[in-house]
C-alpha cells in the first residue's frame, strides 16, 4: 500500500527541534521564570502563544491575523504540545506542508497597560487605567512578607525574592529599595537608605519642602535625580515631574536615564511611554505623567509641575563665588521653577555646599527649618559626624564617625578612614570645610583666612622629637551653652615653634569637664593648666582641685595658672594671628573644627569660639608674645594630692611670698 495521504499523514510527521530563544520572555523576571501574576493571558490566549513561541511559521491566514498580548507567558513554551499540528494550531487543523522556520516574534499589539492595585492579600489587573498607588502602612518598608531582618544579602546589596512579591515590595519600600531590585549593582548603604527614605516622604507629603546635604560622589543625584523620578512614575503614572540641574547635558543626562528605566522596567508596572515620545529631556507616558528635565535658565512654560528635584544648581566653585551666576540662579527660581509648581506639588534640593550664599541656605534662611518652626526638612550628612554642625546625626552615628560610601563595605572602618582622610589631606580646608563638612565659610573677614591656616597646618608625625614645656589651655563655658575649650599645645625649645597637638573641646557640664582637663594633662604630661577664670574667678581652679583629688592618680602634678583677660576677644586673637602668619604657631592637620574657628570668626558676633579663646591662652603661655598686658595672670597653684610634692618650677624649700595664699600640701 502506498503511503496515506492527506493532513493525517501530515499531523504525524515529527517536530523539528527549534532551539530556545536567548534571553528571558517579556514580562518575565530576568533570575525565575514564573511569571507575573495579575497579567497571565487568557487560556485561549495561552495556547495561541505557545505555537507563536514554538519556533514554527504560523500558517496563512487568519492565525497571522490574531494579535498576542505582549505579557508574560506561563512555564517553559519551547516547543508546543505533541498533540497539536505541525503548525501550532489547534488539533486537526495543521494542513499544508511541513514548513519549518526560524523562531519569529509575532505581530503583537500593545494593549492598554494593567496597572497595579494593591490589597492586603494580593494583587489584581485593572483595564481601567487608574493610576493611583495602592497605599499601604507606613510600617511597611520592605517586600510584602519579608520582614526587615529576613532579607538575604549577596555582594553587599539587598536581595529581594523573585516574582510579584518582590516587585510590588521594592515599589512599596522606596526609590532605594527598587534600585537594588532592579540593579544589580546596586549596593545599599546606611545614607542611601535614610537619603531614600527622605525623598519617599518628599512624594507622599503634600507640599513639603526637603534638602539633601551630602559630599559628592557618594551616590545621592544617581538615586533622587534618576530613580527617585523612576520610582515616583511606577507608583503615580500621572506625576509630572521637573528635574533641573546647572546645565542642560547633565539635565538631558538625568532624563535619558529615568526614560531608559521605563523603558527596560516599566512593563512590570504596566507604564509605558506615550506615543511619538521621542525626546531624552520632556516625555510622558501613556497615563498622562512625565518629566521634564531642564537646566538653570531653561522655560518651563506649558508644564505644570506636581513634584521639583533640584540637583546640583552650581557646576564649580568659580560659578557659586559668582555674584552675577548667583544672582541669576535665584532669580531663576523665583521667577521661573517656583511659579510653575502645583498646588501642594512637594520640593526637593540636592547638592553640595560651596558658599555661604548657596541657593539652599538662603532658602533655609528665609523659610526657616521644620525644628526651627519653619518649611525645610533637612538631611545634613557631613564627611564626619559632628554634633555641633548637623545636631542628632541622621545615621546615629557618633562624633568622629566616617560617612559610609557605596563602593566600601560598611563594616570596613579601616578602608572608610583611609578613604576619607586621605581625601581631607588632598583637598584644601576651604573646600573641605563646604563641600564635604556642609559647613561654608566666608573666605576673607575672618581672624585668619584659609590660605594662612591652610599653611599653618602640619601632620602630627611631623612633630620634632623631644619638644619642651606642654600646657593644657581651657576656656570654661559661660552659661553651659557654648562648648568648653580644651587645648594641648607643645613648644620646641631649639626653633620657639609652638604646635597645637590635641582638641578636646566639647559641650560638656560644670562636673564632667574638670575631671576631662585632669585626664588630659596627665595623658600628655603637662606642666601647666592654663584656666580662664573671667566666669567663677577662684571657682574654676578649685573645680580642677577637687578633680584632681577625686579619683587616684600618678605622682605627676601639674602647676595651675589662672588668667582673667583683660581686653576683648578680636584684641587678645589678633596678635596670636600674627604669630600664626610668621609661622610660630602652628596647627594639627585634623584640627578642623579649631582651623573653621580661626578662619570664620568675624569681629562683632555673638558667638563666643572656646577653641579659639583656649589656643590663644596656649600660645601666650607657651610664646609670651607683647600681649601679656591683655590678661593677668592671678594666681598659680596645684593640684592638692598627693601631698609634698614638688611644684614644678619651684624649689622644694622655697617659703611661700609674702601676701600669698600657701600652696596647698606645702
Amino acid at each position: 500500500m502506498g503511503a496515506p495521504a492527506g493532513r493525517a499523514h501530515r499531523r504525524l510527521l515529527p517536530l523539528p527541534d527549534v532551539p530556545r530563544p536567548a534571553g528571558p520572555l517579556r514580562g518575565q523576571h530576568r533570575e525565575s521564570p514564573r511569571p507575573l501574576r495579575g497579567v497571565l493571558p487568557r487560556p485561549h490566549q495561552a495556547t495561541r502563544l505557545e505555537g507563536a513561541r514554538s519556533g514554527i511559521r504560523p500558517r496563512r491566514g487568519r492565525a497571522t491575523r490574531r494579535r498576542y498580548p505582549a505579557r508574560a507567558l506561563p512555564g517553559d513554551l519551547r516547543r508546543p504540545p505533541a498533540h497539536r499540528g505541525c503548525h501550532g494550531g489547534p488539533p486537526g487543523r495543521g494542513g499544508g506542508a511541513h514548513r519549518p522556520a526560524l523562531p519569529a516574534r509575532p505581530v503583537v499589539r500593545r494593549e492598554e497597560p494593567h496597572a497595579w492595585h494593591g490589597t492586603r492579600s494580593g494583587l489584581r489587573g485593572d483595564r481601567r487605567g487608574r493610576s493611583d498607588l495602592p497605599r499601604f502602612p507606613e510600617r511597611l518598608r520592605g517586600p510584602r512578607g519579608v520582614s526587615q531582618g529576613s532579607r538575604r544579602r549577596k555582594g553587599g546589596r539587598v536581595m529581594f525574592p523573585e516574582g510579584p512579591a518582590g516587585d510590588l515590595g521594592a515599589l512599596l519600600a522606596g526609590p532605594q529599595y527598587l534600585a537594588a531590585h532592579l540593579l544589580p549593582g546596586w549596593t545599599m548603604r546606611a545614607h542611601t537608605q535614610v537619603i531614600g527614605e527622605a525623598f519617599r516622604h518628599a512624594v507622599y507629603t503634600p507640599g513639603s519642602k526637603t534638602a539633601i546635604i551630602t559630599p559628592p560622589q557618594v551616590g545621592k543625584s544617581a538615586l533622587c535625580a534618576q530613580w527617585g523620578p523612576f520610582w515616583a512614575l511606577m507608583g503615580k503614572p500621572d506625576i509630572k515631574i521637573v528635574t533641573a540641574s546647572y546645565g542642560q547635558s547633565l539635565a538631558e543626562r538625568n532624563g535619558r536615564a529615568i526614560r531608559s528605566l521605563v523603558d527596560e522596567h516599566g512593563h512590570r508596572y504596566g507604564r509605558v511611554l506615550a506615543r511619538g515620545e521621542r525626546s531624552v529631556t520632556r516625555w510622558s507616558l501613556t497615563h498622562g505623567g512625565g518629566v521634564f528635565s531642564a537646566g538653570v535658565g531653561a522655560a518651563l512654560t506649558g508644564f505644570s509641575a506636581d513634584m521639583l528635584i533640584i540637583d546640583d544648581l552650581y557646576k564649580s566653585r568659580a560659578d557659586a563665588e559668582s555674584l552675577t551666576i548667583r544672582d541669576t540662579i535665584w532669580d531663576w527660581l523665583s521667577s521661573s521653577a517656583l511659579t510653575r509648581m502645583s498646588p501642594g506639588a512637594p520640593i526637593l534640593m540636592i547638592g553640595t555646599l560651596w558658599t555661604e550664599q548657596d541657593a539652599i541656605l538662603r532658602l533655609l534662611e528665609r523659610e526657616g527649618r521644620l525644628e526651627d518652626g519653619g518649611e525645610w526638612r533637612v538631611v545634613h550628612l557631613p564627611a564626619i559626624a559632628d554634633h555641633a554642625l548637623t545636631g542628632p546625626d541622621p545615621l546615629g552615628r557618633a562624633d568622629g564617625d566616617y560617612l559610609t560610601h557605596p563602593k566600601i563595605p560598611e563594616r570596613d572602618q579601616n578602608a572608610l578612614r583611609s578613604f576619607w582622610e586621605t581625601r581631607r589631606a588632598s583637598t584644601l580646608l576651604l573646600d573641605w570645610q563646604a563641600l564635604y563638612q556642609g559647613d561654608p565659610r566666608p573666605r576673607d573677614g575672618a581672624v585668619l583666612t584659609w590660605e594662612a591656616v591652610e599653611n599653618a597646618m602640619f601632620n602630627l608625625p611631623q612633630l620634632p622629637a623631644g619638644v619642651g614645656r606642654t600646657v593644657v589651655a581651657v576656656d570654661p563655658a559661660g552659661g553651659g551653652q557654648d562648648e568648653v575649650g580644651i587645648i594641648v599645645a607643645s613648644v620646641d625649645p631649639g626653633t620657639g615653634i609652638a604646635y597645637i597637638t590635641h582638641d578636646y573641646s566639647d559641650r560638656m557640664s560644670v562636673t564632667e569637664w574638670p575631671l576631662r582637663v585632669c585626664a588630659v594633662a596627665e595623658e600628655h604630661r603637662a606642666d601647666r593648666i592654663v584656666l580662664e577664670t573671667n566666669f567663677g574667678a577662684g571657682l574654676v581652679p578649685q573645680a580642677i582641685r577637687s578633680a584632681w583629688a577625686a579619683e587616684e592618680r600618678s605622682t605627676f602634678r601639674p602647676a595651675i595658672s589662672a588668667v582673667r583677660a583683660l581686653k576683648g576677644k578680636i584684641l587678645r586673637a589678633e596678635p596670636i594671628a600674627v604669630e600664626v602668619t610668621l609661622g610660630r604657631l602652628r596647627f594639627e592637620r585634623n584640627l578642623t573644627k579649631l582651623a573653621k574657628e580661626w578662619a570664620s570668626y568675624v569681629p562683632g558676633t555673638r558667638t563666643s569660639p572656646g577653641r579659639l579663646d583656649a589656643s590663644v591662652y596656649a600660645a601666650m603661655a607657651l610664646l609670651r608674645p607683647a600681649v601679656a598686658h591683655l590678661v593677668r595672670e592671678t594666681a598659680e597653684d596645684a593640684p592638692a594630692a598627693p601631698p609634698r610634692r614638688r611644684v614644678p618650677g619651684r624649689g622644694a624649700a622655697a617659703a611661700p611670698a609674702a601676701g600669698r595664699r600657701r600652696i596647698p600640701g606645702k
